[in-house]
């Protein structure tokens, strides 16, 4: 084989980030917190448990070889990154030399797995057959699972269509196909893909350019295929570019200052290269209407509130939920993602509630009472019973003044309906109405007041409007209806008041099991972390309204009135702090468009 043979085959398609070639070959393959995986066979392909599910996941993906693949591909070698490459793909096929294969994983034949194991396969095989590696019945034992990857991937039954799967199943399929279209149904299989990738790609991304599976950590790591696609030159159409270009300008708002995604839904506490973005870093405010957040950014600053439910992939019941930080760090934040363990019993009362896993902490992460928004009757929104509605954003702006304005609206079915208004100014105060109205309204009051919309009196439906503070904070009581929270540098101290009357404080939660989770925080797979929670609690046998007010404040807060008319569509409040009088007048709240608001 000649050097400008060798030269002359196509490069290796890069959909992932991949480690060092030298240190994977040293150390082994490492995913998280798991143990490290020795590149020399026999490999242990074994399904151990569900807490392990995505390990084993990747390992059947061969995510092992991919940074071998990658260095061979680059000319760091040419012959032994190849040769480790195929003695583990060898011990993959001879373990699994068919889809039926008894006693197997079942990730050995998951629909991900065997998109990107399709494409690291063809290129072990292509090299090895240009270069003369291996032997010819090793070659052949290649080849022959490779049909069995084609055939399993152009089953429309294997498709998840619905899915980022899909999009990952269709760029391996493509790959694998395009790399060897000498071989017979290869030429069909990437017409295929091709097809089958618009269709995956326009259906993952609203035309705003956000990833529909609520979490910026999906749309981060789709990004990240999609540009190894692009760069890989899968993505032929202007079509499709213009989706991944909008796909990243999208994600560069939900990264925080510091560069670490904004962890909302199943989202880790990771970070987003640079490169990755082209150096995007956009201040200011953006509202993505049709997809369902609102997002502000600025140095130390940022403000991101999700109303989004596209369908019940990676759907936490975190409705109307936001987080927020100040002075460069976290003040509210989210529970994260904790990880994808132990499967629920269809029909037990989990599953019915919409939780597809069972452990405690898998759990905690994706219920209502581990998010920034309102728990009505100590129960989770029910993402079986809910359809899908898409965005509930009604309206967001910034206003004259600075202030970010959102409002947002849920049906919640037999729960009731819940109407949330943020108004926020940055490093100064966040004022949140919350009004949930349940599906049998009790008799309001002659007035429309206070009466008929604060609660307090000790009957009715328990509401909790929650708040979860960064790890590092110290969360106390001022008094029965306040109290304050500060970070151990005492730069940002906040102090929290009900405006509403019949509201009170609970006790702040830090670390809690029993009788259930409260306080906890998942910064990555696995780990769980104390974080301080605290709520404001009201009873209501009809409308229930939380007026809350929260200030980066050094000096004592004052609340002032609150001056509810029109059944809550209109409010005049007022407080001081740090010696400030303020106040303000809100008119329209229950209207499908921004409220007037002023600031006095």
């Amino acid at each position: 084989m000649t050097d400008a043979a060798i030269a002359a085959s196509a490069p290796y398609e890069e959909l992932l980030r991949s480690s060092r070639a030298e240190l994977v070959l040293r150390d082994g393959w490492v995913l998280g917190r798991y143990p490290a995986v020795s590149l020399t066979p026999p490999i242990d392909w074994s399904f151990k448990d569900e807490a392990s599910r995505s390990h084993n996941y990747h390992l059947h993906a061969l995510d092992l070889i991919d940074p071998l693949l990658a260095a061979h591909s680059a000319g760091e070698s040419d012959r032994p990154y190849l040769e480790h490459a195929l003695a583990v793909a060898m011990d993959w096929v001879e373990n699994h030399p068919a889809p039926d294969t008894p006693d197997r994983s079942p990730m050995a034949w998951y629909d991900m797995a065997v998109g990107l194991r399709a494409y690291r396969l063809a290129y072990v095989y292509d090299e090895a057959r240009r270069l003369g590696v291996g032997t010819d019945a090793q070659r052949n034992a290649l080849r022959a699972s490779l049909e069995a990857h084609r055939a399993n991937l152009v089953d429309d039954e294997h498709f998840a269509a619905h899915s980022n799967h899909g999009l990952y199943q269709a760029s391996g399929q493509l790959a694998m196909a395009r790399r060897l279209s000498d071989i017979p149904g290869m030429d069909a299989a990437a017409q295929q893909a091709r097809e089958r990738l618009v269709a995956a790609i326009t259906a993952q991304f609203t035309p705003e350019g956000i990833h529909k599976e609520h979490s910026p950590g999906y749309h981060l790591r789709v990004l990240e295929t999609l540009s190894g696609a692009e760069r890989a030159g899968l993505l032929d159409t202007p079509e499709l570019q213009k989706v991944v270009s909008d796909a990243r300008e999208a994600m560069s708002w939900f990264v925080k200052p510091d560069g670490r995604l904004i962890n909302i839904g199943d989202t880790d506490e990771s970070r987003a290269l640079p490169s990755l973005l082209k150096g995007l870093s956009p201040e200011g405010f953006k509202a993505f209407p049709r997809s369902g957040y609102v997002v502000a950014r600025s140095p130390g600053f940022y403000f991101v509130q999700t109303l989004a439910y596209h369908s019940r992939t990676h759907k936490q019941a975190d409705d109307l939920s936001f987080v927020w930080g100040e002075h460069g760090r976290d003040v509210l934040i989210d529970a994260g993602r904790y990880g994808y363990r132990g499967r629920t019993q269809p029909g037990s009362d989990l599953w019915k509630r919409g939780f597809w896993y069972g452990d405690p902490n898998r759990v905690f992460v994706e219920s209502t009472h581990a998010h920034n928004t309102v728990e009505i009757g100590g129960e989770s929104y029910n993402r079986r019973e809910e359809q899908p509605y898409g965005s509930a954003l009604i309206a967001a702006e910034l206003t004259y003044d600075g202030l970010v304005v959102s409002v947002g609206e849920v049906d919640h079915g037999a729960q009731g309906k819940h109407r949330r208004l943020l108004i926020l100014s940055p490093g100064q105060w966040l004022v949140l109405v919350d009004r949930v109205e349940p599906v049998v309204p009790a008799a309001k009051s002659r007035k429309g007041g206070l009466l008929g919309l604060f609660g307090g009196g000790g009957g009715g439906i328990t509401y909790r409007q929650w708040f979860h503070f960064a790890p590092e904070f110290k969360v106390w009581p001022l008094s029965a209806s306040s109290f304050a929270a500060e970070d151990p540098t005492y730069e940002t101290r906040v102090r929290c008041v009900s405006l509403a009357p019949g509201v009170v404080a609970s006790d702040v939660f830090v670390g809690q099991t029993e009788p259930r989770m409260q306080g906890w925080t998942s910064p990555r797979d696995g780990k769980m972390e104390p974080a301080p929670a605290v709520a404001m609690e009201t009873s209501a046998s009809g409308t229930a309204m939380f007026v809350t007010l929260m200030t980066l404040s050094v000096e004592d807060l004052k609340p002032g009135g609150c001056q509810v008319e029109n059944d809550g569509d209109r409010l005049k409040l007022s407080w001081s702090a740090d010696g400030l009088a303020m106040k303000l007048s809100i008119d329209g709240f229950l209207q499908n468009s921004a409220p007037h608001i002023e600031l006095g």
